[in-house]
Order: C-alpha cells, then structure tokens, then sequence
C-alpha cells in the first residue's frame, strides 16, 4: 500500500469525501461497507472510492482490500466514518477563530498551503470576507493567479455547497480550476480549500467588507416571552456557557432545516438550549425557572434581548 485513508474520517452531511487505498501495479483494490462490496478495481485506475454527497446513511465501516495476482487477500486497512451535522462547522469556527487557522493573512493563503493539505481543509473566512465571485485582475490579493468563485456563495439554508475555483492566469479568468466546498454560517462563510498546483502562481483571493451580515438571519427574527420562563421536554442540544442571549439565537438559526424553533438561555450560567418547539405551541411545558429566558421564532418583531 503507497497511501491510504486515516482510520477514522468525519465528514459533513453533503461534503464530498475520498477515501484512498493506493496499490502497487498488478494489484486489485476492492472496496466494501459493513462487509458489502462496493467495488473492485486494478491499481492506477482509481482504486479510491469517492462519497459525492455524504449522507447519515453513509456512516460505517470501509474495508480496503489489496488482492494480488492470485486472487488472495495480501493485506487489508479499515476506515471507520462518521457523518455529523454540517452547522457543526459553524459551531468549530466560533469564538475566536485565528486561533484555529494557519492563515497568517485573509486575503490569501499561506505559501505552505500545497504541502500540508493536499485533499483540502476546512478555512473560516473573516466576518464579512468572502470569495469573489466574479474574475479578479491578475496581480491581486498579492499573487500572479489570484482564485475566485465561478458561481455565487450559498445562503445559509443551501448547506454545504459544491462549486468551482477559477486561477486569473496568462490572460484567462479560468486558466486553471480546482474544486471547493463552502458553507454560511450565520455571519461567515467556511471554505474547504484544497492546493493550488505548484506551477501556477496562484492562490485563493478573498475580499473584505463587501457582504452585509445583519443580525437579521434570513429576516427570521426571535422575541423573548416571560423572564424567568423555559421550555421544558423539548430540547434538541444544549451548549454550556454562551455568553449571552444573541450567540444562543445564532446556534439556533445554524440549526440544520429549520429544525430549532424556539431556544432558552440562562443568563447567569450561559447555557444555551435548543427546542424543536415554541412555548406558544407548548404553552403547559413552559415553567417558571430564575435565570432563565425563553425567545421563540417572530418573522415581524424585532430582537428582544434582556
């Protein structure tokens, strides 16, 4: 085996995953899940096996097999998958992000991209940045081939979405293309980037204060009901120590479809609690607790915060 996957991967609902598995030349490479076969193929034919689009339905066991020229089994390698929630991502860029990144700048990335990540990683852009999506002159973002957005940035409610990189390059908006993953967050876009081809000066171009992130989310707004209220048997997740009532509303918004309808905030511990339910709809579930606040979904009023 020259290269192959980690024995444990996570990945998103929707993000596009490689599971490698390289042979030497004469080998056949046979791919299986929870003991089924997915497929067989010969060394250098793409012996990896692509997910598109992860689903929960692809969580499992992989079984990489290397089979040699007799038909027998030379060794094997498992790769356990897990697939989470695609706002997970927003929650693991959070707070403060710089500390996770090795951007050293926001407009581009580090010289040393191409050499650590060659099957892509997951970046946060700054509030307010985003990738270009129309072609950038040559020369900008401080490289030869700067790369931006063949296509629009997603809304929050798309996911993670697929799209195309294209490198200014020799005259050519679209010289040079590589493939990219984004999601929105509430007041940010993550990017999986992966490198830029050595020969091509290039690398990814982001522009800075050309987005307006309101902290109206998609015009869905949330009013508080009585002080000291919450909703109870109906929470989805729950977060310790949230500063405050407005970054709880954010993990509610970046809640997959829609799912978190309602939340509860202690303004004294700072837990945060997601309900899939309102306290008007669940008007005998709603108690009297100290600390607590209860605000639910209200697509008119503005944002209510004690």
């Amino acid at each position: 085996m020259t290269g192959r996957s980690g024995s444990n991967q996570t990945v998103h609902v929707g993000e596009a995953l490689e599971l490698r598995c390289d042979a030497l030349e004469g080998k056949a490479v046979r791919w299986s899940k929870d003991g089924a076969v997915l497929q067989t193929k010969t060394a250098g034919y793409g012996t990896s096996l692509l997910i598109s689009s992860a689903q929960q339905s692809d969580e499992g066991i992989y079984t990489c097999d290397i089979i040699n020229s007799a038909g027998r089994i030379q060794t094997s390698h498992d790769v356990t998958l897990k697939v989470e929630d695609p706002n997970f991502l927003c929650s693991t860029f959070k707070g403060d992000y710089k500390t996770n990144s090795i951007w050293k700048r926001w407009s581009v990335l580090p010289v040393n991209y191409h050499r650590a990540f060659h099957e892509g990683k997951w970046f946060r852009a700054d509030r307010g940045s985003a990738m270009p999506n129309s072609c950038v002159l040559q020369q900008s973002c401080g490289v030869q081939a700067p790369g931006w957005l063949n296509g629009q940035n997603p809304s929050r409610e798309t996911g993670i979405m697929h799209g195309q990189v294209c490198f200014n390059f020799r005259k050519d908006c679209c010289y040079y293309s590589l493939p990219v993953q984004i999601k929105k967050c509430s007041d940010f876009f993550v990017y999986k980037l992966r490198e830029v081809y050595p020969v091509i000066p290039g690398q990814y171009c982001f522009t800075t204060n050309t987005l307006e992130f309101v902290d109206q989310l998609h015009n869905v707004m949330y009013t508080s009901s009585k002080a000291d209220h919450m909703l109870t048997g109906h929470v989805m997740a729950s977060e310790k120590s949230v500063g405050s009532s407005l970054q709880c509303m954010q993990y509610c918004a970046n809640m997959a479809s829609g799912q978190c309808k309602s939340y509860n905030h202690n303004k004294v511990t700072g837990e945060c609690q997601l309900n899939n339910e309102t306290g008007r709809q669940e008007i005998d579930d709603t108690k009297m607790t100290d600390g607590y606040n209860h605000y639910y979904i209200s697509r008119s009023d503005p944002i209510r915060l004690p």
